[in-house]
């Protein structure tokens, strides 16, 4: 899955350490126990700091990476309320979107950063699901 490749360097940046290990092992073996552990090492973060855009996009990564995808789409959309310009969150909803069929939606969050996104990254990737 498209989320997937993206997940690791959002979410290894402000796990902590346990979380980052977690994470890792989760990410390798795709083992039900690390991913709860990384779930946890991230909620504890989203406690603390429930405004925190990038912590609603790593949840939203995490969630969608299990396939939880309604769940996924709830913590970005929550990312683009706190942080509206923010590019990566409305990248990684297309591409969930996208995942459950829901291409009109999809669409919607792709063109936004085509008009609106200064990210040459976002606008490049963007393109290129274009051509794909």
């Amino acid at each position: 899955m498209g989320t997937a490749i993206f997940a690791v360097a959002f979410v290894l940046a402000s796990l902590g350490a346990l979380g980052a290990v977690a994470w890792r092992r989760s990410h390798k073996s795709g083992t039900r126990m690390d991913y709860q552990l990384a779930m946890v090492a991230l909620q504890q973060q989203l406690r603390r700091n429930p405004k925190d855009a990038g912590l609603h996009v790593k949840m939203g990564l995490l969630l969608a990476r299990r396939r939880n995808f309604a769940a996924a789409i709830e913590s970005l959309s929550r990312a683009i309320e706190l942080e509206p310009q923010r590019a990566e969150a409305r990248f990684h909803r297309g591409l969930t979107l996208r995942e459950m069929g829901r291409h009109k939606e999809a669409e919607e969050d792709f063109q936004w950063i085509r008009t609106h996104s200064e990210n040459a990254y976002f606008k490049t990737a963007v393109r290129s699901l274009r051509q794909g």
